[in-house]
């Protein structure tokens, strides 16, 4: 009889439809958020690049807030390990 598995609903990535649903949704609000900020018409990758790049800009803030902190605690005489805030952990990619 019939089988629990249905592989007739699945995409090729194995993905089941509602996950490309959700990630179509999640793709049109972020378009939209950023289309709600440009005079121009945006391509999803464009959106896609508005993205990084906003995520990049505050990466180097926290590295730079990281840097700030470590050189204000050794002068004070407090030195701690610089790796105490892992701003890796941050990138997307």
């Amino acid at each position: 009889m019939g089988s629990n598995d249905d592989t007739s609903t699945r995409r090729e990535d194995g993905a089941q439809p509602s996950d490309a649903l959700r990630e179509k949704d999640s793709e049109t609000k972020d378009r939209t958020f950023w289309q709600g900020r440009s005079h121009n018409e945006l391509s999803a990758e464009d959106s896609r690049e508005c993205e990084t790049n906003i995520l990049g800009f505050f990466k180097v803030l926290l590295e730079w807030e990281a840097k700030d902190r470590a050189e204000s605690e050794e002068a004070d005489g407090l030195s701690l390990p610089h790796d105490i805030v892992d701003v890796g952990a941050a990138d997307p990619e």
